[in-house]
């Protein structure tokens, strides 16, 4: 027989997966069946086989997935809650694992040059640092590896990608080619809708003040937005591969970036401008902007990183 669930071990417990206790943190380790895994950790099997709901110290992510889990249960519920008249509808519960978590704050680490780049980062200190297992920290790692910002070394460590001209190059080189090419089929197919979502995007764009995460954020909500009808997945998943890399840069040389009030005024424009192509459908004149623009982009970058270098060696 199995043992019973043991109701009070996540009582004292009150932050969120990354600061679960080491037994309910493994629940979210993907590799493991969803069924097998709940029966493995909490003994949902042995719950359900003595009629037993004592669920209350579970999270609600946690809850929401026995029911999906107990049709039975949930039919009854279901039917229970038809006969007392309740009006009460089901809302799905946004369930977000404890390794995106985890790969969200690494990722917002490197990004904004908390962890350097060229640091050696110990996957036992990142658990400790996180409060988590090493399986979640590893399958992070294993993501940002796959994109191309950190690279797993033998042994219990990961190396941060160093900055470099050669990759920022390749990015950019990268962006021109498709980006210009969605460019021409998003002007042809611009509507209404999109143009006005895309001038609000600006709007927030103007109105940020030196602050990298904001502004890339803005900055890719109006570029997205001018691409978003003719944006495939592919061509989506490689693009936000792209801009994260784009976005590293811009972070951490944000202290080296001109910021001359005339600078800043220049990039407004470039975007004004790609609006009001896109306004008037102008295919290849927008493609020629979006292109004007990146190479803009490429060559600030650039000089701060070259700033940015001189610095170091001084």
């Amino acid at each position: 027989m199995a043992p019973p669930v043991d109701d009070g071990r996540h009582d004292s417990d009150p932050t969120g997966p990354l600061g679960q206790h080491v037994t309910e943190r493994r629940c979210f380790d993907h590799e493991t069946p969803p069924t097998y895994r709940m029966e493995r950790i909490y003994n949902i099997d042995y719950a359900i086989w003595q009629g037993e709901t004592r669920f209350s110290w579970l999270p609600a992510v946690r809850i929401a997935m026995i029911y999906d889990l107990t049709g039975p249960i949930r039919q009854q519920q279901e039917h229970s809650m038809a006969r007392r008249g309740s009006s009460r509808t089901s809302r799905p519960i946004a369930h977000v694992s404890l390794v995106d978590r985890v790969t969200s704050e690494l990722r917002a680490s490197i990004l904004t040059g908390e962890i350097q780049p060229g640091t050696s980062v110990s996957i036992v200190e990142l658990c400790e640092l996180y409060d988590v297992s090493h399986i979640p920290v590893r399958e992070a790692l294993r993501r940002l590896e796959s994109e191309g910002i950190v690279s797993l070394r033998p042994g219990r460590s990961a190396l941060v990608a160093a900055l470099s001209a050669d990759d920022l190059t390749d990015i950019y080189r990268l962006r021109r080619l498709i980006e210009g090419d969605l460019a021409v089929r998003a002007a042809r197919q611009m509507t209404d809708e999109r143009l006005a979502e895309a001038e609000e995007a600006l709007e927030e764009y103007v109105a940020i003040e030196r602050e990298p995460a904001a502004l890339a954020a803005a900055h890719h909500h109006f570029h997205a937005t001018l691409l978003a009808d003719v944006m495939g997945a592919a061509d989506k998943n490689v693009l936000d591969l792209l801009w994260h890399s784009a976005d590293r840069y811009l972070h951490i040389t944000m202290a080296d970036l001109d910021h001359a009030p005339e600078t800043k005024e220049q990039r407004i424009d470039e975007h004004r401008l790609l609006l009001e192509l896109a306004r008037d459908r102008k295919g290849p004149e927008f493609k020629k902007a979006w292109i004007d623009h990146l190479n803009g982009s490429e060559k600030s970058l650039m000089a701060a990183l070259e700033r940015r270098e001189v610095s170091a060696s001084a």
